[in-house]
């Protein structure tokens, strides 16, 4: 699609939608994008800090993938467009990310040295405009004749619990999956155990203490969605 003048555009593409292009010159964009958009041309926020082009592209939360997503200095009325580095990093809010598959750091919001490819880029290639995969873990946990354990957070915001000596405890991790953008597929999720206690164990997303012992003790969880790259600790 094309546009020309100054105007407002609200485009979402559904998970079976293919839009070949979204070339825009002088148009306030707002694209959600749940199947494939071949090619985004439009303004940016300027990496250069330049007085007279304003960013004019608003990306919300989708599933799907941006083949390319083009930066360009104002229309002049010719037949080109100029390529003009932007800093993407500053379409994103609180809980966004641009994720880069095949990039060295794939989940990148443009806050580290080592998540920059999204700031100073004329071209993003096979982007997506996400959230996390899975967002936080859960667990849940039952001792003795099942009862639930109560799990509270500490002052660093790590989960604790305290249950009698001889007890069999049964802890089950989960994970919250988001509302729009990419979803990890819980049935793929790698969990991994470690724990300082004797006598526990962890298969899968379940870990068990059998006839614990008295102590204090350390268990760390780990949850890896190998298909988006993204790994998480509780």
């Amino acid at each position: 699609m094309t546009r020309t003048g100054t105007r407002t555009l609200n485009i979402t593409n559904g998970s079976s939608g293919v839009i070949d292009e979204i070339n825009a010159p002088n148009t306030t964009i707002t694209v959600r994008n749940d199947g494939t958009i071949g090619l985004l041309r439009g303004y940016f926020p300027s990496e250069d800090k330049d007085p007279f082009r304003e960013n004019m592209v608003t990306l919300q939360r989708g599933a799907g993938v941006y083949n390319k997503i083009h930066s360009v200095a104002p229309w002049t009325g010719d037949d080109g467009y100029t390529p003009k580095t932007a800093d993407f990093s500053k379409l994103l809010s609180a809980g966004d990310y641009f994720y880069l598959p095949g990039m060295e750091t794939p989940w990148q919001r443009g806050t580290t040295i080592d998540d920059d490819d999204i700031i100073g880029a004329i071209m993003l290639q096979n982007a997506y405009f996400t959230g996390l995969p899975f967002s936080s873990i859960e667990v849940t946990g039952t001792a003795g004749n099942s009862a639930p354990v109560k799990l509270k957070p500490d002052e660093n915001g790590r989960l604790t619990m305290t249950v009698a000596a001889g007890q069999d405890v049964t802890l089950t991790g989960d994970v919250l999956l988001p509302d729009q953008g990419l979803k990890s597929d819980k049935a793929k999720l790698a969990y991994s155990w470690t724990c300082n206690a004797p006598g526990g164990s962890g298969s899968g997303n379940v870990f068990t203490f059998e006839d614990i012992l008295y102590g204090e003790y350390d268990l760390t969880l780990t949850v890896t969605d190998n298909q988006y790259h993204h790994l998480k600790k509780k």
